[in-house]
């Protein structure tokens, strides 16, 4: 797992990443203040999610495990969610690509 780790206490910040494979990934990261957590938006070749809440999980990309080879967990120390502003930039949550066999060895262990 690769830990993304460009992401500061800015309440909107746009990154790129590069994937196993390579290829970039780009990100869109953006705290709402009135619901008190964050979303992001991925490009990554031709496909696209908008508005993904960012939550405590092996992988948030799971709904799309048929179309991505990669996934994105996140990991929140106290087991909460990301619900902070600099909750990344202190490191009370941390956001990892996983590559697919890393996924495999996570849902095994999670759904075992």
């Amino acid at each position: 797992m690769q830990q993304i780790t460009d992401i500061g206490a800015t309440a909107r910040q746009k990154f790129k990443f590069q994937i196993e494979n390579g290829d970039l990934a780009e990100f869109v990261l953006y705290f709402s203040e009135t619901q008190r957590c964050w979303f992001m938006d991925i490009t990554y070749g031709n496909f696209t999610s908008k508005g993904l809440r960012v939550v405590n999980s092996i992988n948030i990309l799971s709904a799309y495990k048929n179309i991505l080879r990669w996934g994105l967990a996140c990991v929140v120390n106290d087991g909460f969610e990301p619900w902070f502003v600099d909750d990344f930039s202190t490191g009370r949550a941390a956001l990892y690509v996983t590559n697919y066999e890393e996924l495999q060895d996570l849902e095994g262990l999670a759904y075992a």
